[in-house]
């Protein structure tokens, strides 16, 4: 008996052997039967396909597409365990990635938070005026003259020209100081500066206000004479 191996399709350590093969096989002659058993363990472990002849290749070609069927399902399942293998270490790598922008994330929030609070602690040592300017003082920068005066307003001073004369009259003063000559040459502080024109204008009101006048008219002294 001669056997003809016409390809090789992959090799394995298994494979599965049905009742039906054995109920198609029994009944042959022992010579047959040999034969057909031979092709189908050469087939289905070494993937070997056998030539047969007559009785032997019809059993096995009925046997055969179910063979094959175990085939592509031993491959599927072989492959599907590759992908299996490659997508934990996917995984894996992805996971490590994870963690490492985890924890670059928590060591940046970190980073934040200590940046934040030593602005904080800055920001505690620093003068309203200095974290953020009041708005008279950006009043004065837009003055050319006055802001050119060596000694500018502190915070505390625009609060207590403010305080003590009002806004408007505050800044009628610094225009009226923008529009002086030699400003910078007289001047050299401008919180004193406005504060004393400030007062000199309170003075000029309360004397050259005619409504005074007219009150001490009013409330002259009456003599016995007019009784």
């Amino acid at each position: 008996m001669q056997f003809c191996i016409i390809k090789i399709l992959y090799m394995r350590d298994s494979s599965i052997f049905y009742r039906s093969f054995y109920e198609a096989i029994k009944d042959l002659p022992p010579e047959n039967q040999a034969e057909v058993y031979n092709a189908i363990f050469e087939y289905s472990l070494n993937g070997n396909e056998v030539e047969l002849t007559g009785i032997s290749k019809t059993i096995f070609t009925l046997i055969k597409p179910q063979i094959q069927a175990n085939i592509k399902r031993f491959k599927n399942g072989s492959k599907a365990k590759q992908k299996q293998s490659v997508s934990k270490q996917e995984v894996r790598f992805k996971q490590t990635g994870s963690k490492t922008e985890a924890n670059n994330n928590v060591n940046d929030n970190e980073n934040n938070k200590l940046n934040k609070n030593e602005n904080v602690n800055e920001n505690n040592n620093l003068t309203a005026g200095e974290i953020i300017p009041h708005p008279l003082q950006q009043f004065v920068k837009n003055l050319k003259e006055v802001s050119r005066i060596k000694t500018q307003l502190t915070y505390a001073n625009c609060e207590a020209l403010l305080r003590d004369h009002g806004e408007d009259m505050v800044k009628e003063i610094l225009l009226a100081m923008e529009n002086t000559k030699g400003l910078t040459n007289k001047y050299t502080a401008v919180y004193l500066t406005v504060n004393a024109w400030a007062h000199r204008r309170k003075s000029d009101i309360r004397i050259t206000d005619p409504g005074a006048a007219q009150i001490k008219r009013i409330v002259k002294p009456i003599t016995h004479d007019q009784l």
